[in-house]
């Protein structure tokens, strides 16, 4: 019986884990897509840190 339960508590933290790596990977996900969207609404001041990508955005 002890066993069994070691190997229950064993499953349901790898259930567990794949699920919170999940959630993190679609967290990651988005915050790249935002990212991108902005980018496409404000390319200069966003590319501020780069001075050759920020030179051609304001020309």
């Amino acid at each position: 019986m002890k066993v069994l339960s070691h190997l229950n508590a064993d499953e349901a933290a790898a259930h567990y884990n794949s699920a919170a790596g999940l959630v993190l990977f679609n967290i990651f996900l988005y915050s790249v897509s935002i990212r991108n969207v902005a980018q496409r609404k404000h390319p200069v001041g966003i590319a501020a840190g780069n001075g050759r990508a920020h030179r051609l955005g304001s020309h």
